[in-house]
């Protein structure tokens, strides 16, 4: 469920906070409002707004600076920051454009202006949100199997191992080649094929836990990442990955059969990540 846009509201003047606060929740946002600019910095760290209205004329600290900290800040720089302000001149309105206001406002306003205006912001924000959620799981998950690429199980094998030496834990790793997953794709089809693919993930989903990570390694394998697992462990798992694997359904109802080659292993403190990959890509070739 998408969440609801969030409003950062920064004026010395109470009325003005207590008004648009009411308008706002009223409309569906996640409100919070302030009228101390030295407050405001550390609350908006942990409220990260999407749309922040900003009073210029402040005391202690004004709102040319409160822009300039936000567009510095990583978690802040992309909040939209609208301007709400009684002055009205030409050179604080470039002063705040050259701050990094999204939008200037001057009072006294109309509130339905100043409505749509924060739908606006909201949404485009939010968009952007998703985009860079959409791009940041295009670069970690398989768009076939919904389970992480090779890229990113690498990153973590390297990850895990660290770990496992600084603490002294066992992992192990297993590593599932379907033999029979290029016959499939030249006699049924890719589209075919990569049914099988989704299956197979989730039947092996299924055998794992929480913790435990799932990826797919190539275009016929796939790479299950086993934190604080000792041999033993590994190994049942293994069995359990190649019983299931080999008893899909809805291969059996088409006389198809679909043998995984499964590795399990283990590693000791000294494993190095280059040596681990190599081993992995070794055992495919």
């Amino acid at each position: 469920m998408p969440r609801k846009p969030r409003t950062l509201i920064l004026d010395d003047d109470p009325s003005l906070t207590d008004l648009l606060s009411d308008v706002l929740s009223e409309e569906g946002y996640e409100v919070l409002a302030s009228n101390s600019p030295k407050d405001v910095l550390f609350l908006a760290r942990q409220f990260l707004p999407d749309v922040l209205i900003l009073d210029i004329m402040m005391p202690e600290l004004d709102g040319f600076d409160v822009c300039e900290y936000f567009k510095r800040d990583v978690q802040l720089k992309f909040t939209r920051i609208v301007i709400l302000t009684a002055r009205d001149d030409r050179e604080c309105r470039v002063r705040c454009y050259r701050a990094g206001a999204d939008l200037f406002l001057s009072k006294p306003f109309e509130m339905d202006e100043l409505r749509q205006i924060i739908a606006n912001h909201s949404e485009s924000k939010l968009a952007h949100e998703r985009t860079m959620k959409d791009l940041q799981n295009q670069t970690l998950i398989d768009t076939v199997t919904s389970s992480y690429n090779r890229y990113y199980m690498q990153k973590r094998v390297s990850e895990e191992l660290k770990r496992m030496q600084r603490f002294r834990r066992p992992m192990g790793i297993i590593l599932v080649h379907l033999d029979n997953l290029s016959y499939i794709n030249i006699h049924y089809g890719h589209a075919f094929g990569n049914d099988v693919l989704r299956d197979v993930s989730e039947i092996m989903r299924q055998e794992l836990r929480e913790f435990d990570l799932l990826g797919r390694y190539n275009e016929d394998s796939f790479l299950i990442l086993l934190p604080e697992t000792h041999e033993q462990g590994t190994k049942a798992v293994a069995s359990r990955i190649r019983e299931v694997v080999s008893s899909l359904v809805f291969l059996k109802k088409r006389k198809l059969t679909l043998q995984p080659a499964v590795h399990s292993m283990n590693y000791d403190k000294g494993t190095k990540p280059e040596h681990v990959i190599e081993n992995l890509d070794q055992i495919l070739q």
